[in-house]
């Protein structure tokens, strides 16, 4: 499994996978909800790096968004999968 390296921003560049980038952006929604702590946070990111690894193609930003919606819903983190989306 090799670790994703690129994805595709929404205005077509592509650009180093950050997936401190993940962390942040569920931090963000993870304030609002009150419902992940942090150590949950750095588990699910890094559950989300593995997913994506596994799959050869280039990821866009709204594809791992979505991966991102799944499984803080699959965590049973529904009020921060909300905030997430918004």
């Amino acid at each position: 499994m090799k670790p994703i390296e690129y994805v595709q921003k929404r205005d077509g560049r592509i650009v180093p996978f950050d997936s401190l980038k993940i962390i942040e952006a569920l931090k963000k929604a993870a304030e609002t909800t009150g419902e992940i702590q942090d150590s949950d946070i750095k588990k699910i990111a890094s559950h989300i790096a593995k997913e994506v690894s596994i799959q050869a193609h280039l990821f866009t930003v709204e594809k791992i968004q979505d991966i991102v919606e799944v499984e803080l819903m699959r965590g049973g983190f529904t009020a921060t999968a909300k905030a997430y989306i918004l």
